[in-house]
């Protein structure tokens, strides 16, 4: 995100979740269910749909390193950030960084300030000592999209540093080669400068999983323009997406002027009218009339405003059998509490259906998910990382529903006496939002118990 404004049932087969324990840094949420007596493979997919699947539940740890020196001063990351959010449920870390502004003169070939790799350096090895991955991400590089040509050069050179010192890094470590690029950098523009810095990226990174976003701010609508190298199997394409972008932002002095109206709440309609702050847009007026008046099912601060984008990225996914990551999106914390846990809720599980990877924005800054050390609402919690349920369609047979990417043990116990004793059976990393174990012992089992253990 710049530093600007962006742009961009109840069933009665279901147990409540019994057990929830954070021990140090592996998340257990362990359900139990007495039965009567396919497994899924990742197996034959591309290197990047399966590096996906590593990348589904992120967070960014942004208002740090993103920025000159000294642009906030009272921000600081420490290992004990990694260990909260590992233990929340997030399984990567997106990391913004302005290489440019610490990078020497052209002529000596823009050299990165060795300061900034120790800091980088720190951020990268408490994600991976604390099982998270590492997004690395170019932020703000906006005389990139001012002047295109004058400031290639320094983007090949910039990554020629940051790839070879990352070189040995495990496979964890991802590389996100562009941050919202606009103007001049258009998606049409990027196709050929994206393919020759793949090219140059391999030399040192052969196996490297490699980010890139489209033009127009990491718009969903320029997916359509994108054309990636067809002998490259291992690049995810993120996007950004804050719609509704005026209850999203509302409050947001840096964002403008037709960011001022407050107290937009989420879904929409109010239940008293809202009246629009002085020196708005005429667009803005029609969107808060819009919004004081239509239904939720097509009010325009509802998951209306982002149904159909997360469909079309989707889609294209499919289309192109390319993995699509949501990058960003989150929502100021001058909106209501409430608000903020129903819109986290909705985009959250719209991407998990859709089974997209994504990463809220921020941590602990202004669009925060943690303050003190605990969700700041409580309800962000359960809105990203809601408890399992734990279904029986049939003898045998458990189901349920989960972030694709996770990894569930499913565990069985021979009768519901003490001491119980259970006995790994199979281990499921979920290429889909659903998950099925069906026991191939059930008819000799005769009665059992299962549970599963939701680990990252």
């Amino acid at each position: 995100m710049p530093t600007g404004a962006p742009r961009g049932v109840d069933n009665p087969a279901t147990l409540p979740e019994s057990t929830l324990m954070k021990c140090g840094w592996l998340l257990r949420v362990v359900l139990v269910l007495s039965l009567a007596g396919a497994r899924a493979s990742a197996q034959g997919v591309s290197p990047a749909r399966q590096a996906a699947l590593s990348f589904m539940r992120g967070v960014n740890f942004s208002n740090y390193l993103e920025g000159p020196p000294g642009t906030w001063p009272n921000i600081n990351y420490a290992s004990l950030d990694f260990v909260l959010a590992r233990a929340e449920g997030f399984d990567h870390v997106r990391l913004p960084v302005a290489w440019h502004l610490r990078a020497g003169a052209a002529t000596n070939g823009y050299p990165i300030a060795s300061g900034l790799f120790t800091q980088v350096d720190y951020m990268v090895n408490n994600a991976l000592g604390h099982g998270l991955g590492l997004l690395l991400d170019w932020h703000s590089f906006d005389a990139l999209s001012t002047n295109l040509t004058a400031n290639t050069n320094e983007l090949f050179a910039v990554w020629a540093q940051v790839a070879a010192h990352y070189a040995t890094a495990p496979p964890s470590v991802a590389f996100e080669l562009l941050n919202e690029p606009h103007g001049q950098a258009t998606t049409t523009a990027l196709n050929p400068i994206y393919a020759a810095l793949i090219r140059q990226i391999r030399l040192t990174n052969p196996t490297r999983t490699i980010f890139l976003q489209p033009g127009d701010f990491g718009g969903i609508a320029e997916l359509a323009n994108l054309q990636l190298p067809t002998t490259e199997s291992n690049v995810i394409v993120a996007v950004h997406n804050y719609d509704p972008i005026y209850f999203a932002l509302q409050g947001a002095t840096w964002a403008g002027p037709d960011y001022a109206t407050t107290n937009i709440v989420f879904p929409g309609p109010p239940s008293t009218p809202l009246v629009a702050a002085a020196g708005v847009s005429s667009a803005v007026k029609t969107w808060i009339s819009q919004y004081n008046t239509f239904p939720a099912v097509i009010n325009p601060s509802s998951a209306y405003a982002f149904t159909g984008a997360f469909h079309t990225a989707a889609n294209w996914a499919a289309h192109n059998n390319r993995p699509v990551y949501v990058g960003e999106f989150g929502a100021i914390d001058l909106a209501d509490p409430q608000s903020r846990v129903s819109y986290y809720t909705a985009k959250r599980q719209l991407l998990d259906t859709l089974g997209v990877g994504w990463a809220i924005w921020d941590w602990k800054s202004g669009f925060h998910y943690e303050t003190n050390g605990h969700p700041d609402p409580p309800g962000m919690h359960d809105a990203l990382f809601p408890p399992l349920a734990l279904q029986t369609p049939a003898a045998g047979v458990i189901t349920c529903t989960a972030a694709a990417g996770k990894t569930l043990v499913i565990q069985r116990a021979l009768g519901g006496a003490a001491p119980v004793r259970w006995q790994s059976v199979a281990t499921q990393t979920l290429a889909s939002p659903n998950l099925v174990f069906a026991d191939p012992q059930t008819n000799a089992l005769g009665n059992a118990f299962y549970r599963l253990l939701w680990q990252h």
